[in-house]
């Protein structure tokens, strides 16, 4: 499992680095292997690297979120997110906001679910990090900015 969570570290650094480096990412799977990692992993620090990773994908190219969309990441995300950790909920929903900043159209089966998620958040705020919130904003704006 070290072994597992110190890859997973390697490469979302990696994603967080120059669009060169996270096109041979991409290009090597690394999205699927995130997906798979999130889906398949019992362990809570490799699950978290994993949205961590995909978060930073997302962030670099309109065409790696469509990828990541198509995967199903987003609807295993949003309806596993209050089952995870403090810590996990605020790199999720910052991911979230990743997936939504690019102004295109966005399909409601994207959407529907996750403003639900993003509501809670918000009408719950005492009970989240201020970072949750602000994430949950910018997330908000992206998807009506669509």
């Amino acid at each position: 499992l070290k072994l597992q969570f110190e890859s997973a570290w390697v490469l979302t650094n990696i994603g967080a680095s120059t669009t060169e480096l996270v096109t041979l990412l991409v290009k090597n799977n690394a999205i699927e292997a995130f997906v798979h990692l999130f889906r398949t992993t019992n362990d809570p620090s490799i699950a978290d690297q994993a949205i961590w990773g995909i978060g930073n994908i997302a962030g670099d190219q309109k065409r790696f979120k469509d990828r990541i969309l198509r995967t199903g990441f987003l609807n295993d995300v949003v309806s596993n997110i209050f089952d995870l950790s403090e810590e996990m909920q605020k790199n999720t929903v910052w991911t979230l906001s990743n997936l939504f900043r690019y102004k295109d159209p966005l399909q409601i089966s994207d959407i529907h679910e996750t403003v639900k998620v993003l509501n809670r958040f918000l009408r719950e705020h005492n009970n989240y990090h201020d970072d949750v919130i602000v994430d949950c904003i910018w997330a908000i704006y992206y998807i009506s900015n669509n």
